[in-house]
């Protein structure tokens, strides 16, 4: 825009491209983007197309929080996409200059900032291809990402994030064990879960599976001497490695199983 006043036409040309049949795909749109658009259309009185849209941070984080430093769009272009941009201008610059050729109306100093905008939108399409050949062929993801997609798969209610969760806690991943065990405990499969338990609680005598094998033990087995020689060997541990909650629970716990045990 040359002026402010030019809004309501490059408001009412967005308007034509929000046609019904489209869908909206965005980076961190839900959130900023499209709230920010939707006021401006009310401040000139028009109602913004309501229409579905992917956000596609969303689904980046899930899938790669734990594995890149931020999941801003330039690190997912970097660390993901193998995509390096070149004499490209800061985003949080682009304000400035936009004020700055209000004043002036020099219009040069804004073709870095068209080559900005261009390169997210390509970065983006790039991203959404990338994200549907791993959503179409689970398999073929990275080893790192086996974790997080499995996650997110049986969060969309796909049972290949079963076979994706197994195969990097067979390699060690206590994260993927869990999530896999509490899965299978919520679906009544409690004796799968319960041998993940067990193995987890081998390798390490940690917080979580020596809680679910000690109420296991307690609720099902009827086993209280059981349950109390696995919450005896939790609360033996380093209590400031638990929060004030967790060492609430744990100390709860003990008491509670002493008293049944006593009974």
């Amino acid at each position: 825009l040359s002026d402010f006043p030019g809004e309501l036409d490059f408001l009412l040309f967005i308007k034509e491209l929000l046609a019904e049949n489209k869908i909206l795909v965005s980076y961190n749109g839900k959130s900023f983007d499209h709230p920010l658009l939707k006021t401006r259309f009310l401040m000139k009185g028009m109602q913004m197309p309501v229409l579905p849209e992917i956000d596609l941070l969303h689904v980046s984080r899930r899938l790669w929080k734990n594995r890149i430093p931020s999941c801003r769009l330039g690190v997912i272009e970097e660390k993901i996409l193998n995509i390096r941009r070149v004499g490209d201008i800061p985003g949080i610059e682009i304000p400035d200059i936009y004020f700055n050729f209000l004043k002036t109306g020099n219009a040069d100093i804004l073709q870095k900032v068209f080559k900005h905008h261009i390169q997210d939108i390509k970065s983006l399409a790039f991203l959404f291809s990338h994200i549907g050949q791993i959503w179409d062929n689970p398999g073929s993801c990275l080893e790192a990402d086996r974790t997080a997609l499995g996650k997110l798969l049986l969060i969309k209610k796909r049972t290949e994030g079963l076979n994706l969760l197994k195969i990097s806690w067979e390699a060690g991943d206590f994260n993927a064990a869990k999530f896999l065990s509490l899965y299978l405990k919520r679906k009544g499969r409690i004796l799968e879960a319960v041998s993940i338990w067990e193995e987890m609680w081998k390798k390490k005598q940690d917080i979580f599976q020596g809680i679910e094998l000690a109420k296991y033990y307690e609720h099902k087995l009827k086993d209280i001497p059981g349950a109390l020689k696995i919450v005896t060997v939790l609360s033996n541990k380093d209590i400031y490695l638990l929060d004030k909650k967790g060492f609430e629970k744990l100390d709860y716990r003990l008491k509670r199983l002493k008293r049944k045990l006593l009974r």
